[in-house]
């Protein structure tokens, strides 16, 4: 029995175990699925919220960057200001005052009060004003498409230190709207002078003639060098046909160096090909620039014109004009008057460089162009010879006067009253303290004392006179600085006898007293 109920318990507890074991795995199975469904959920979950994530990312990722490249925008509109210069250099002599000019564009689309700040860094003095304005408005409205051009005085201090800079700033905005502010500086440098300039000069910058097929004919232009700076002279030539040429330089310069002030002349011939066909023609260009300074380039074209010139072009001149340092904008009036000096034209206007072209009869004219320089004419004039075979060509150059200003009065200071051969000091002063210098100063002193003529780069002169007889005398003192305007002035003393001690008092006494002098009744006051 015991044999028998082992197996069987055997058995039982087998079978138990088996069948736990199946309803065990079953759960199992079941957790498991569970599990792997909350699994996947979760994976679902977290892949959603990714994704989302991601998305919320984008978005504002997309709206920084409108934020940033947009235009700042409110509820009127866009603001936005623009200014220019944004800066600039100057240079400046101690205690001289300069100008800065500023213009200030409303170019958004909002209307408001505009603000103005200055800043000036080194403490030095400024003075801020207002040359124009389109806004008419109450206050300072500033409305889109206006403009206001502004001036910034700035005054170097007397004791600066030469080779010091100051620094101001100008800042505009439209009140209520930071992001409008804009900013424009402005930099002062102390007894300095501007960096040498690269300027060459090509006269005449165009040229026209006519030839015949297979004529060599030649053409000739000045080239200067009218900067500061001396460099190696750089060359390039460019041509249309392909016609034939060659150049000469005519100069007294060792290889290229080009120094300042100097000046070369350039010859050009032109080959006109024996099949050129009549009509046509051929433009070559010379581009001449000091190595190292590209702005100084500078560039002559000469055209050849196959065949002979037309019958009206008899008696054409062909007046070339330029200007120094900058053409004004209304360019440059030329007038031309025939030998009897009646004016033929009422002032014909022509660019810088630019040829005005006059078909005339044989003869003398006068001609002059006029150039306005701020309230300075400078006129050049000269005599032409027109003749009846090719055109003309007559150059001028013109440097006008720089701006200036003309005295307005004299002052002179002495004494009023003297005594013989005793020299007094006379000193004459030119009003306003602005006027241009140099002076140029004439003294005509009475008595037959000599006169005299000098020039003085400040508006104060004096000279030392003395006479050797009694009498009413003068000395008149003339100041003109070349700008139109002549000043003059008369100073009158009293010269006499030597001063005679009488009761203990000096007084004068005519000459013819001396000797057996008594005392005046009515003696002059007594001298300091």
């Amino acid at each position: 029995m015991v044999d028998l109920g082992c197996p069987q318990w055997v058995g039982i507890y087998g079978s138990y175990l088996l069948r736990a074991d199946a309803r065990s795995n079953q759960k199992i199975e079941k957790k498991k699925g569970r599990k792997r469904r909350m699994n996947r959920n979760r994976h679902l979950g977290q892949l959603a919220a990714a994704i989302g994530a991601a998305l919320i990312t984008l978005v504002l990722a997309l709206g920084l960057l409108g934020f940033l490249t947009a235009e700042p925008v409110n509820a009127q509109g866009i603001a936005r200001l623009e200014i220019s210069p944004e800066a600039q250099t100057k240079y400046a002599q101690p205690g001289q005052t300069i100008t800065y000019i500023i213009t200030v564009s409303n170019t958004g689309a909002v209307s408001a009060l505009l603000g103005v700040q200055l800043e000036v860094g080194t403490g030095w003095l400024w003075k801020y004003d207002i040359l124009s304005s389109t806004h008419s408005h109450p206050g300072f409205e500033f409305w889109p498409g206006d403009v206001s051009t502004e001036v910034v005085y700035v005054t170097v201090p007397a004791t600066a230190t030469p080779g010091t800079a100051g620094t101001s700033a100008v800042s505009h905005w439209l009140v209520g709207y930071p992001e409008s502010r804009v900013t424009s500086t402005m930099t002062t440098i102390v007894a300095g002078a501007p960096p040498p300039q690269a300027r060459l000069e090509v006269n005449p910058v165009a040229q026209s003639k006519y030839a015949q097929p297979g004529q060599e004919i030649t053409f000739s232009f000045r080239l200067t060098n009218t900067g500061e700076i001396s460099a190696m002279l750089g060359v390039s030539w460019g041509h249309g046909q392909n016609w034939l040429w060659k150049e000469e330089e005519q100069n007294n310069q060792t290889s290229y160096q080009f120094a300042s002030g100097n000046t070369i002349t350039e010859i050009l011939y032109v080959s006109v090909p024996p099949t050129a066909t009549e009509g046509t023609q051929d433009n070559i260009w010379g581009s001449f620039y000091l190595l190292g300074y590209p702005e100084s380039r500078v560039t002559a074209t000469m055209t050849t014109i196959v065949g002979e010139p037309p019958a009206t072009e008899c008696g054409v001149i062909d007046i070339y004009v330029k200007y120094t340092p900058s053409t004004p904008a209304e360019g440059i009036r030329v007038h031309l008057a025939n030998e009897a000096g009646q004016e033929l034209t009422n002032g014909t206007t022509g660019a810088d460089g630019h040829a005005v072209w006059y078909e005339l009869e044989p003869g003398t004219y006068q001609v002059w162009p006029n150039v306005a320089d701020g309230e300075i004419s400078d006129p050049v004039s000269a005599t032409l010879q027109v003749g009846c075979s090719y055109p003309a060509t007559q150059w001028f150059e013109i440097r006008p006067l720089p701006m200036s200003v003309p005295p307005s009065g004299l002052v002179v200071t002495g004494p009023i009253t003297g005594v013989i051969d005793t020299p007094y000091v006379f000193t004459a002063t030119v009003t306003p303290p602005e006027t241009t210098t140099p002076v140029t100063w004439t003294v005509q002193p009475s008595g037959g004392l000599p006169s005299g003529i000098w020039t003085t780069n400040g508006l104060t002169t004096s000279v030392q006179l003395q006479w050797s007889f009694v009498g009413t005398q003068s000395v008149v003192f003339t100041a003109d600085n070349g700008y139109g305007v002549v000043v003059s002035a008369t100073h009158i003393i009293d010269v006499r006898a030597e001063i005679i001690p009488i009761n203990g008092s000096k007084i004068f006494l005519p000459l013819l007293c001396r000797g057996n002098c008594q005392q005046p009744t009515n003696p002059d006051p007594p001298v300091p």
